[in-house]
């Protein structure tokens, strides 16, 4: 991937995690573009791996409620943007003639990535409706999403071989019984 892009998803924090890296999305084993809370991030989410540098939110995670984040990279703008909700959060230009990130990132793209194996993925966090945009959403784009946004609590439909109906268990995996 390269040029403009927008990654959103929904999250709500189970705990802080301190020392301890929390993933929300990744690219690449310990390396790649990639977002995270904890260790360095502290309680902010951090954007990290290409060449535009470090960049994160101003404001921290929030504890048991559902937050709502945009992370904006707007090649034309040379522009990165952090919107949590529909505030804007954090801005940086970066230098014309720079890519936002090469295609050695794009490879084995993670949602909910952790960088320990016996972790369960999105430790310390839920999330809900990830997207990943090929262009950078305007501020006219990202309240029209937040806008259309419905979530409920459902179970899959009942489309399932066995005759059942899955469900997501507490622990986040598929309950097929």
């Amino acid at each position: 991937v390269r040029g403009s892009f927008t990654i959103s998803w929904r999250q709500r924090m189970v705990l802080t995690p301190g020392p301890q890296l929390s993933y929300a999305w990744g690219s690449g084993a310990g390396g790649g573009f990639r977002c995270f809370t904890g260790g360095v991030a502290n309680n902010q989410m951090m954007f990290r791996g290409t060449v535009l540098g470090d960049f994160a939110t101003n404001s921290d995670v929030q504890v048991a409620v559902w937050q709502t984040y945009f992370l904006v990279v707007d090649d034309s703008a040379r522009t990165m943007k952090w919107y949590v909700g529909r505030l804007l959060d954090n801005a940086a230009p970066y230098p014309t003639g720079v890519a936002s990130f090469s295609d050695s990132y794009s490879t084995n793209f993670q949602i909910g990535w952790n960088t320990d194996p016996d972790a369960a993925n999105t430790r310390f966090f839920e999330m809900d409706d990830f997207r990943f945009y090929g262009r950078a959403l305007d501020r006219l784009g990202i309240d029209e999403e937040i806008g259309n946004e419905n979530p409920v609590g459902s179970t899959f439909d009942s489309g399932c071989a066995r005759g059942t109906v899955p469900s997501i268990a507490l622990d986040g995996r598929p309950n097929l019984s």
